[in-house]
């Protein structure tokens, strides 16, 4: 197996008859016409904001009928001892992903160290913008991790929350934003490299669409060996979902088309598993007819036989530099993104 580190990087409200309808800071924004942070400072008397938007900002919210929480507003100079743990776009991913739940125990267990508690949480849609959590709304969490690929539309609104913040498994674009992410590109490379050093010529992906960064990361790296080399076919590229379903359809295709390949760089472990489970179904022997290299060395990729050869990711650690780069945010206010 191979290793890479993860390593710190800089860069109108309906009411529903029947039930209590609550309205929150987002609303009022909304309604105003203007970013959270400008609601807060004008609800408050603090920062400078015209009067007139003060004025319009209080208008709003008095025909929303919005009060701030007195939870919160206690809190201002307090600590909640929460910190939010955000996935997007819902949890259930996070419970079904072994990749993000070994992160978010990894933050879990630097948190319980330091006495705070993880609150989960995802995002829900109304209309085309994004509604958040209750708890960043109400600011019961003194601080928040966002864990996988964050919409660029959703990572402004929590700026304008004014909630530190940091990013896990995704690049931010600014480089204001603290990120713990992989070495996507030279880990990527290694398993290419790895491939050719054992004499493939003809070596598959499997990846998902290149919208994703870490995907696309990986790609741009399979590709510059193999175009160093003389040997990159697009037609080798499989574009499907990057899970177990992805990769059993992946391979299916392969072996529709009669595998024109000796072996196959997986964009993660979890494809791997599921064409490894496919070509051993059709009778296709790992590695004598096919070698396979995945990505993110899974706890479940070791159970295979043949065992997965893999480049290691430390999700445990991700979550836990995560965590503590979040806390010295809280702690030190002196604090500058690395």
């Amino acid at each position: 197996m191979a290793k890479t580190n993860a390593t710190p990087t800089r860069r109108p409200v309906e009411k529903r008859p029947g039930k209590r309808q609550s309205v929150f800071i987002h609303d009022v924004a909304r309604l105003a016409g203007c970013s959270i942070s400008t609601v807060s400072k004008a609800l408050n008397g603090t920062g400078s904001i015209s009067a007139k938007m003060r004025k319009r900002v209080i208008k709003a919210a008095e025909e929303l009928g919005y009060r701030p929480n007195p939870a919160a507003k206690m809190l201002r100079g307090q600590r909640s001892e929460n910190i939010g743990l955000f996935f997007y776009p819902s949890c259930i991913d996070l419970f079904t992903s072994p990749f993000y739940g070994a992160v978010a125990a990894g933050a879990e267990m630097v948190l319980s160290a330091r006495n705070y508690n993880l609150l989960l949480a995802g995002t829900q849609l109304e209309g085309e913008s994004h509604v958040l959590p209750k708890f960043i709304m109400e600011r019961s969490v003194d601080g928040l991790l966002l864990l996988g690929r964050m919409p660029d539309d959703l990572v402004t609104m929590l700026e304008e929350s004014e909630i530190p913040f940091v990013m896990l498994d995704t690049p931010a674009k600014s480089p204001t934003i603290d990120c713990v992410v992989t070495d996507n590109f030279n880990g990527a490379t290694t398993a290419t490299e790895y491939l050719v050093s054992k004499g493939h010529r003809r070596i598959a992906m499997m990846a998902a669409q290149a919208d994703d960064s870490s995907t696309q990361a990986r790609f741009n790296a399979y590709r510059s060996v193999l175009m160093e080399h003389g040997l990159f076919d697009p037609a080798l590229v499989l574009r499907h979902p990057h899970s177990e379903e992805g990769g059993m359809a992946a391979a299916a295709e392969l072996m529709e088309s009669g595998m024109p390949c000796t072996a196959i760089f997986c964009v993660n472990d979890s494809m791997a598993i599921g064409a490894m489970k496919t070509f051993k179904s059709a009778g296709i022997q790992i590695p004598r007819d096919v070698s396979i290299v995945g990505f993110d060395d899974l706890y479940v990729s070791r159970f295979f036989h043949p065992a997965l050869t893999t480049i290691r990711v430390d999700q445990y650690q991700m979550g836990e530099m995560g965590a503590g780069i979040l806390l010295d945010m809280l702690e030190n206010e002196s604090h500058t993104p690395c």
